[in-house]
């Protein structure tokens, strides 16, 4: 997203080329040792984006509406239990959860059991389909986001038309980000252009 500011806005940021997308788990890999392959990549997992993604999105969403969330199936006994059985049982025919699905076979229906991921994520191709890249261009480009000189207005708007395709997910995303980021300082910090 770098591309996307003001020149005055990078340099303030003094940014630099973004490390690599595996930086963040290389620590925990080798902290996992000499474990077989499956169990080195479960472990980074495990430290680095159930606690610092899955589990924060689950906390927030359900702390903003007064519940308690818990995970049995991260319960340290049925983890360690898990971990400790051989990868084959884990991963199968290019799919996790091998025994424990085999062994809720007879307790869910396949539906359920052998669905696809979820995920949290959020309809914005939908969204993007339905208006929101008219209103996100409506406050990314409005002359209270523009006097902040956070964005270069030529590359955002380049980025909005791009986004107009259905497909174009990751720009949508972008976008979106953009648009939660300027909805904040709105909200937060009011007219003020700087922090």
């Amino acid at each position: 997203m770098a591309f996307l500011l003001a020149p005055d806005t990078a340099y303030q940021f003094n940014l630099l080329p973004s490390p690599s997308s595996t930086a963040c788990v290389e620590h925990p890999l080798e902290r996992a040792g000499n474990l077989d392959f499956l169990s080195r990549l479960q472990y980074a997992d495990r430290v680095t984006y159930l606690p610092d993604d899955i589990l924060v999105k689950v906390d927030r969403t359900s702390m903003a509406n007064s519940l308690e969330v818990r995970a049995p199936l991260l319960d340290y006994r049925f983890m360690e239990f898990m971990a400790g059985l051989s990868p084959d049982l884990r991963w199968r025919d290019g799919k996790g959860k091998y025994i424990f699905k085999k062994a809720l076979r007879n307790l869910l229906p396949d539906e359920i059991l052998f669905r696809k991921k979820m995920g949290f994520g959020i309809p914005l191709q939908d969204w993007f389909s339905h208006g929101l890249n008219g209103y996100a261009s409506e406050i990314l480009l409005d002359h209270q986001t523009l006097q902040r000189g956070l964005w270069n207005p030529e590359k955002v708007k380049i980025l909005l038309n791009k986004a107009q395709n259905r497909n174009a997910y990751a720009l949508q995303n972008t976008i979106w980000v953009m648009l939660m980021l300027e909805m904040w300082w709105r909200a937060y910090l009011g007219n003020n252009l700087t922090t």
